[in-house]
């Protein structure tokens, strides 16, 4: 243990002495003074309660610390960081008291003080009746006020501290874990109580200490992995009959012979509680589980996406099957919730792992569910909850003090009828008597109005607004609850409330989980980093001066800002919207926002990822309550796709190329998903209502403006960063037609939208179409900011690649030599695009077999990558890619480390891009290469197998990837002397080739050669002279009669025609 032991004891003798001495003088003031007793007992109560608890820490470290190993300990690490935390709190304590001690004798006197030496008991009293009102004076004195007040903040804190440090010390222990639990789950509710009093406080010191101490509450954990849909509500109540039921068939029920995987069904109301009594139950007992999850059953999609999550979890391939298959395989018990399991076309079956170590917890409206429960009863049925428990839930809710008389319990009884008992209204309506919207005792007739209100606001409604809500009575006393609250909302007329509703509307076009605070703070800021980049940017023209082309640009530039002017501002909440530089980000005003929003529990904060979500009823509501009409609808919609749009900052300039950025950018997509679907949805409603109204103006055709092109062409690249190339193709092209037709080509964001596109098409294995649009961009660059621009030199680099994978060598080679040359005097050669130019320069010497020199440069550019870049960088981890495939090119020892390389670069793909992700299935290829040279050939042919199921799924099998991988698959074959298999693949491979893009680029001679291999090794001379011709033809088609590799060939071709 590092902390120091001698500070702790050392600590906590001087807390006790000086304690005991602060007690007797306070003793004496209070009986000789009338009018400070209050004061001075309040003062000496605190006193003592840090004494106790200071002689308690003793106890405690003495028998915790000195009588047991750190073997012992769950997490040494925490103890000791509490430790730590226990030391220095005591000492800022003690600073406290002393502080305290010098005031008592200042007031006491010096006299008094020599008067008390030798009497213990010494009362003292004053004769002065001015003295006395001194004194009072003193001990009501804002000083001695402050200093008690920091001696309540030591007292938390040391009491948090001292429980949690015997939570640490038994954590072990697995019969107290039952208890131990119990006494987490309260340290946590101590310190949300804590918080009001913190943050009014001005200790620094307590506010960290107390952080520190729920940041080691927070990280306990009794299971290897728990993960719930939402928190535990801290005034859940009710339902114990049926937990305690479910614990009995669940947990407590003898195994019997065979038994089958227990599985129960939660079905019922929406809103009646079924998600929090599952997140309950498995809180309550989570220390009966070695793992806890679930899956949002709301959909296909989501299913599918929530089960690779849980691979993920395991090290597994990121999909479906695998999250199930690896639940299946675990050898502990776990608990898995099937939260919203309401899709009628969604087979519920699919969604059980094979397991009887398994424990599943399903929950939905579809009574037809209740079939899949296997132990006890099979499922409960909830609709309201029982009386008594709805009415303390109600008025926990409203914060109403305990113990409740009578009245407030008949009232809040009525309540409660009238909600039909439902949680989730009922907490609702508690939040509206919390912030005085109605009364306990006027809320009958205040829910009354505003019933009617939404009843009669709906008739009005209807008609060629679409359906809006069903007319149930539990859905719209639901719904009034919520109404309730959001016209108290807008009714407060504060900016914050205000700016709170507007949220609001817009979080409603957001996926209803994971709505992060950075959203919103990154759509503010990322428009001002990205103009400030604009203005850093060098002129555009450095070539011929004040040309055509410049003037062209400046003109394009003044069409956009005009347009933009007449369009006036964005369409978003005003405290995302009016900002004008980077030093008033509204972060102040968006926090309070929210804050207004989860106090009403109409968003409520997920601590496990610091994010909030939507109960999905209220999101539901929200989007389509009676008052929000279409065109309202659409508003807050095209608010939404601003906002996500505006926080994707585009990789250009200098600015969102970080890791980072990446990261963030692929966490959008769920968002961005919710948001088209909707606006597809009001786009066929608009669409409906103007044809019905076409006999008085004609419907106009949907058309697209700048903005909307903007944004599709930031999520075409969140799209594409998560692997789904085609629909990044598809908003790619949109969005540069439109800006190509508004700007033309030669416009900067033309160009940007251009480059994006041609990416995407190398991707999808079409390097014809991809270069088309780098050779007029690089034309365009050269014009206009010359050969020696960083953007030029870029384009060089990116068109050299195009180039290679087109199988033109010479012309790549060219292209990157001169970027790299260019890069390296205008950049320095540590600049990480000359990096970049360094590893595609090297790529190109491999295809002319010159290792050595491939090995030299991708060692500098990976070396230079990871300082530059960092280790995880996409580009870092294809210049290591290509540094393993040459070390296992040049063979020997290298192999094992190119091998190591590989198992690196696919673990790190698969965490940052998904399993399916192109470039992770280039990775699974490339280690199946490395393992088939060191004899792992079961492993390198499954890695091959499984990658080439997704490719095939995914990109099509006459995609070049997809080739690619059938052609290592061969070689696999091949080694093993499988030579009729390989044949098969080869031939195969080598006809798709033909029908694809990559006919013409160079990589069918890779097969081609292999099938040579493959026919000589069986003899069939004149099949390998055939091909070997055929490659040799192949080869000049492309460009290729200097290639080193034209000379092999046809050293080839005269051995074999010397066998024949």
């Amino acid at each position: 243990m590092v902390v120091d032991p001698f500070s702790i004891v050392a600590g906590t003798y001087s807390l006790v002495d000086i304690s005991a001495r602060l007690v007797r003088y306070l003793h004496g003031f209070k009986e000789s003074v009338a009018g400070t007793k209050d004061e001075l007992e309040s003062l000496e109560h605190e006193i003592n309660s840090i004494r106790s608890i200071s002689e308690s820490i003793k106890d405690s470290f003495d028998h915790e610390v000195k009588n047991c190993s750190d073997k012992l300990v769950a997490d040494p690490t925490k103890a000791e960081a509490l430790w730590r935390n226990v030391s220095n709190t005591l000492r800022s304590c003690e600073r406290r008291l002393n502080d305290l001690a010098e005031i008592v004798q200042h007031v006491a006197g010096e006299k008094s003080q020599d008067n008390r030496k030798g009497n213990k008991d010494h009362k003292y009293t004053a004769t002065f009746e001015s003295w006395k009102v001194q004194l009072r004076k003193n001990f009501k004195s804002a000083k001695i006020e402050q200093i008690q007040s920091d001696l309540i903040g030591y007292k938390h804190t040391l009491s948090l501290s001292l429980t949690l440090i015997g939570v640490i010390y038994q954590k072990e222990s697995q019969s107290a874990s039952d208890e131990l639990v119990e006494i987490v789950n309260s340290l946590s509710v101590q310190v949300e109580l804590l918080k009001p009093y913190l943050a009014s406080s001005h200790q620094v010191d307590v506010r960290d200490s107390v952080r520190s101490v729920n940041a080691l509450i927070s990280s306990l954990s009794f299971n290897k992995f728990f993960e719930l849909p939402q928190g535990v509500s801290s005034i859940y109540t009710g339902r114990k009959l049926e937990s305690d039921r479910l614990k009995l068939e669940f947990l407590d029920a003898l195994p019997s012979p065979g038994r089958s995987q227990k599985r129960f069904v939660i079905y019922g109301l929406e809103g009646s509680g079924k998600t929090q009594f599952c997140c309950k139950f498995a809180y309550d007992y989570r220390q009966h589980f070695h793992a806890v999850f679930w899956v949002d059953a709301s959909s296909k999609e989501r299913a599918d996406k929530t089960f690779s999550e849980i691979a993920k979890k395991g090290g597994g391939e990121h999909n479906k099957l695998a999250g199930m298959n690896w639940l299946s395989s675990l050898d502990k018990p776990w608990l898995l919730i099937i939260d919203n399991a309401e899709d009628p076309t969604l087979p519920l079956e699919t969604m059980l792992p094979a397991s009887e170590r398994g424990f599943i917890l399903i929950t939905t409206r579809n009574p037809a569910h209740k079939i899949y429960g296997t132990v006890g009863p099979g499922s409960f049925h909830f609709t309201g909850m029982d009386s008594n428990a709805a009415s303390d839930l109600l008025l926990r809710a409203a914060g109403e003090p305990v113990p409740w008389n009578s009245r407030t319990k008949k009232s809040a009884f009525t309540i409660a009828e009238i909600l039909g008992c439902l949680p989730l209204a009922l907490v609702q309506a508690g939040k509206a008597v919390l912030k005085r919207r109605c009364s306990l005792h006027d809320f009958e007739s205040y829910f009354k109005r505003t019933r009617q209100r939404v009843i009669n606001t709906r008739r009005s409604s209807s008609g060629n607004e679409g359906p809006k809500f069903a007319d149930s009575d539990t859905e719209i006393n639901v719904f009034a609850t919520y109404e309730m609250l959001y016209r108290g909302l807008a009714e407060k007329g504060t900016l914050e409330s205000s700016d709170a509703i507007e949220l609001l509307h817009m979080f409603a076009f957001f996926h209803r989980e994971n709505i992060r605070e950075d959203i919103l703070l990154r759509a503010v800021k990322n428009p001002l980093l990205e103009q400030h980049a604009r203005e850093k940017a060098p002129s555009q023209n450095v070539v011929a001066g004040f040309s055509i082309e410049f003037l062209k640009d400046k003109i394009a530039d003044m069409l956009v800002y005009l347009f933009w002017i007449s369009r006036g501002p964005p369409v978003m909440p005003r405290v995302l919207r009016d900002v004008e530089d980077l030093d008033d980000l509204h972060e102040d005003q968006i926090r309070a926002a929210l804050s207004e929003l989860s106090a009403l529990s109409l968003i409520i904060y997920n601590a496990s990822n610091h994010s909030y979500y939507i109960h999905p009823l209220v999101h539901t509501w929200i989007r389509e309550r009676p008052e929000m009409k279409t065109t309202e609808q659409a508003v807050w919609c095209q608010a939404a796709a601003t906002t996500l749009a505006r926080s994707i900052l585009l990789p250009s300039e200098g600015v969102g190329d970080s890791e980072e950025d990446a990261d963030f950018r692929r966490g959008l997509l769920l968002h961005i998903d919710h948001v088209r679907k909707c606006q597809e949805t009001i786009q066929a409603q608009i669409t409906k209502n103007q044809r019905s109204r076409r006999w008085i103006w004609p419907v106009p055709k949907e058309t697209m403006d700048d903005r909307q092109a903007g944004q599709i062409a930031r999520f075409s690249l969140v799209y594409a960063e998560c692997g789904n190339m085609q629909e990044a193709e598809r908003l790619q092209r949109r969005a540069k037609d439109f800006f190509c037709g508004l700007l033309g080509l030669d416009h900067p964001v033309s160009r940007l939208l251009q480059v994006g596109l041609s990416r995407t098409y190398c991707v999808l294995g079409r390097p014809t179409e991809a270069a088309q649009l780098q050779s007029a961009v690089l034309e365009v660059c050269l014009r206009t900011k010359g050969p020696k621009a960083h953007e030029t030199l870029s384009m060089m680099d990116m068109l050299g690649t195009t180039r290679m994978q087109q199988g033109k060598m010479k012309e790549a080679m060219e292209l990157h030599k001169a970027a790299l040359e260019g890069m390296s005097c205008s950049l320095g050669v540590m600049h990480p695009d000359a990096l970049k130019a360094m590893n595609n320069l090297a790529c190109v010497y491999s295809k002319y077999f010159e290792y050595e020199k491939t090995r030299e440069l991708l060692t500098e550019s990976s070396r230079g990558l990871v300082q530059t870049l960092g280790p995880t960088h996409p580009d870092t981890l294809i210049a290591q890619e290509n540094l393993a495939m040459v070390y296992n090119d040049l063979g020997g020892s290298l192999r094992d480390d190119g091998h190591s390389i590989m198992l690196d670069v696919l673990v790190k793909r698969k965490e940052k891009l998904g399993r399916e992700h192109p470039f992770t299935l280039l990775a699974m290829c490339h280690l199946a290469r490395t393992k088939a040279e060191r004899g792992d050939f079961e492993e390198a042919e499954a890695l091959l197998y499984d990658g080439l199921t997704v490719a095939k799924q995914n990109l099509g099998e006459t995609h070049f990837g997809t080739l690619y991988g059938r052609t290592h698959l061969g070689r696999v074959l091949l080694m093993q002397k499988r030579y009729g298999e390989a044949e098969d693949i080869l031939v195969d491979t080598i006809k798709k080739y033909e029908l694809s893009s990559a006919a013409r680029n160079g990589d069918p001679l890779t097969a081609m050669r292999l099938l040579i291999d493959c026919y000589q090794e069986q003899n069939k001379i004149p099949e390998a002279i055939a091909v070997c011709e055929r490659a040799i033809a192949g080869l000049r088609t492309i460009g290729g009669q200097d290639h080193v590799l034209m000379g092999k060939l046809e050293a080839r071709l005269e051995e074999l025609h010397a066998i024949q």
